[in-house]
């Protein structure tokens, strides 16, 4: 799996997730981090911004990220790429005493990104929440472009 992120393969964010939760399983957790902060420098996108984030969380005591360090990441990626599902993990983590976003704002801003965070067939259109090699919709293969709608 390393080696999507070391060829900088186009389908490497597609595999970020399960690298960061093997890593951490297998106490390579520095490792793994490392090499998706190396991808995410030559290709940004939010699944390894995401996965970069999961690592830093739980990061060893001997070397913590704060909180504060944790959210400008998101900034970085906003100033750079804007991303509607990047400012809503930023305000979702960016709250004044702990607090929570209002219910309200947090299932609109869900309802809101939604959408932007499906894989579409470059063929025909069909929309899916999880990456397809063989398209449900027109079954042509290899027509999921690896990124989300919202970072086309």
């Amino acid at each position: 799996m390393a080696v999507l992120f070391e060829r900088n393969d186009t389908a490497a964010p597609l595999a970020a997730a399960s690298l960061a939760q093997a890593a951490q399983a297998c106490g390579k957790a520095d490792e793994a981090l490392a090499l998706l902060q190396a991808h995410y420098q030559r290709q940004p996108c939010i699944d390894v911004l995401d996965a970069i984030m999961s690592l830093s969380a739980n990061q060893s005591p001997a070397n913590p990220v704060t909180q504060a360090q944790a959210m400008q990441r998101y900034l970085d990626h906003l100033q750079k790429n804007p991303s509607l599902m990047a400012a809503s993990r930023w305000l979702n983590g960016v709250q004044p005493n702990g607090q929570a976003l209002p219910a309200p704002v947090q299932k609109a801003l869900e309802h809101a990104t939604k959408p932007l965070a499906r894989y579409r067939c470059a063929a025909c259109g069909f929309e899916a929440k999880e990456h397809f090699w063989h398209c449900p919709g027109c079954q042509a293969w290899d027509s999921y472009p690896p990124r989300r709608i919202e970072e086309l």
